[in-house]
């Protein structure tokens, strides 16, 4: 039984970690020079640092607050919300789907999880777009040292959320959904354009990597 339950997670684990991936191409495909998938109908991602607040209050006036195709304003609230099954469920409803954004069509494996759509089973991700100070890159002038101030950047906090297998019933409803789960978060920001053979394309830095569950 044990052996059962860990490979059960294990399954939602590598889950998890493929929409991380699928989250940043998400991020990284919204900011080529023509920004794809991601149409007029789908919340979208503050352009730079600087249009992050006109970007937020945007997405105030949203009806399904914090959050709306899988990318979220701050939550205030129930930070852990895979915590509490009412705010689980209510999270579930407006995450993003493996290849919805990216444009993935091919599962890694076949992954049950990932190519799952029904309400209790699958896995979500989530990307909260932030403001984040970085230390600035000091210059040498005269053999000395001068600190640069600090510089405000884009970051993005992801959020990915797998549902097992095990002991999961016909649903719809979420209470029917199996007790294994993963969340992992990561916390990126976007560097300079670089030119690649498919266009320009904005690295991701991973700044850090939580197993949160």
């Amino acid at each position: 039984m044990i052996a059962s339950n860990e490979a059960d997670y294990q399954r939602a684990f590598e889950a998890a970690q493929a929409m991380l991936e699928d989250a940043i191409e998400d991020i990284q495909l919204n900011f080529m020079p023509t920004p794809q998938l991601r149409g007029a109908s789908a919340t979208g991602f503050p352009a730079s640092a600087e249009a992050f607040e006109d970007w937020a209050h945007a997405m105030e006036r949203m009806p399904n607050l914090p959050c709306g195709h899988g990318i979220c304003l701050k939550r205030i609230q129930g930070e852990n919300f895979w915590d509490e099954e009412s705010a689980l469920a209510h999270m579930l409803t407006v995450g993003a789907r493996y290849g919805t954004y990216s444009g993935k069509t091919s599962l890694p494996h076949h992954d049950p999880i990932l190519s799952a759509r029904e309400a209790h089973k699958g896995a979500w991700y989530w990307i909260e777009p932030m403001l984040m100070q970085m230390p600035g890159t000091a210059a040498l002038a005269d053999d000395h040292e001068t600190p640069a101030p600090p510089t405000i950047t884009l970051a993005f906090k992801l959020t990915a959320v797998a549902l097992g297998m095990k002991g999961a019933g016909a649903g719809p409803s979420l209470v029917d959904r199996s007790r294994t789960m993963a969340v992992i978060q990561r916390v990126v920001t976007l560097g300079p354009a670089l030119a690649t053979a498919t266009g320009q394309q904005r690295p991701l830095h991973t700044l850090s990597w939580r197993q949160m569950q």
